[in-house]
This record gives C-alpha cells, sequence and structure tokens, in this order.
C-alpha cells in the first residue's frame, strides 16, 4: 500500500507559512491550519515570542490528537502549517534541551516512518516592526533550531527562500511539487 504524504510547511513567524497554504488550498490541494495559530485564538494566550513554554506543552498537545484523527479521505497529499518540527523547535528555543525532548522526536521520526513527510521550509529573516526590535534574536534562534530540528530527524526537507518575491517563491513550490509528484 501507497504511503500517505505529509507535507509541513515550516518557518518562523511571517514567513509566509499561512500565504503559502491559503495559495495551495485554492489550487484544491487539502490543507491545515496552525494549531498554535487554534489555540491562541481561541484560548486567548500569547504565542511566538511572547508565549511561555507552557504553550508549546498545549501545541504539542492539540498536535498528537490532530494526527490520530487526521481525516485524509481520498487524498494522497496533505498540506500542514507548521506541525511538530515547529514545535520541537519553539521548546530548544525556549530552552529545553535535546534529552528532555528526545521521546518528542522519536515520535516524530516514527511518523516519518509511517507516512510521506516532505518539509517545505519557508527561510526568512525576521521582517515585522516587532520582530526586528524587540524579537530579532529570538526568531534568529528559532530560524536556527528548526534547521536543527530537520537535520536531527533526517527529514526530507525543500528550502524555499520567502525574502524573494511572492511570486518567485510560488513558482519554485509548484515546480516542486510537480518534480515530486504531489501535483492534483
Amino acid at each position: 500500500m501507497e504511503k500517505k504524504t505529509l507535507v509541513p510547511i515550516v518557518g518562523i513567524h511571517s514567513s509566509g507559512k499561512s500565504t503559502i497554504l491559503d495559495i495551495l488550498n485554492k489550487k484544491g490541494f487539502i490543507t491545515q491550519g496552525e494549531c498554535a495559530e487554534e489555540i491562541r485564538v481561541t484560548k486567548n494566550v500569547k504565542a511566538g515570542a511572547l508565549a511561555d513554554s507552557s504553550f508549546e506543552e498545549l501545541v504539542k498537545k492539540e498536535e498528537l490528537k490532530r494526527d490520530k484523527i487526521r481525516n485524509w479521505k481520498d487524498e494522497k497529499v496533505i498540506f500542514v502549517e507548521s506541525w511538530h518540527v515547529l514545535t520541537l523547535s519553539y521548546m530548544l528555543t525556549r530552552g529545553k534541551n535535546i534529552d528532555e525532548i528526545a521521546d518528542y522526536i522519536n515520535y516524530v521520526k516514527k511518523k516519518q516512518e509511517e507516512l510521506n513527510i516532505i518539509y517545505f521550509y519557508l527561510i526568512s529573516d525576521p521582517h515585522t516592526e516587532e520582530d526586528i526590535g524587540k524579537y530579532y534574536s529570538f526568531y534568529e534562534r528559532l530560524n536556527q533550531n528548526i534547521e536543527y530540528v530537520l537535520k536531527k530527524l533526517e527529514a526530507n526537507y525543500y528550502e524555499f527562500d520567502t525574502r524573494k518575491n511572492i511570486e518567485e517563491t510560488k513558482k519554485e513550490i509548484d515546480d516542486c511539487i510537480l518534480k515530486l509528484g504531489l501535483n492534483k
């Protein structure tokens, strides 16, 4: 039986994850938004650089729940915003060490064996007014931790530089989707 393909779109705050997901949704792909954003809105809590470490535990719990109930319907491919890689990266950025999250890393590795997981890593610099000022170093470390987690997972990932024009990034992603045979 052919494995289902999950494509997590990962990157720092304002890297274009939601924008790319919206574009893919409009093209008819099955997409799922970010658990962290759903939690932030429904529980009215702070996220990103403003959150504390308990927020990642909430996100982790929701991501694990979503993994169990993900509805594939007849689809072979689902694009999802962030997924566990970003949660792991935030945990590291907030001070957890790799040993403290080893079980979580192993869970993601196991999912990579069950599913064909292809990460789309959106490379970006912190660029909103808030990020450039107070939180630049936080998001810089988060970027480094995303790369570290992807390598630690021995993940299959593709990088897209979202500092470029959005049209260029869309074309690169479209070309990659075609090359990987993920197209509709």
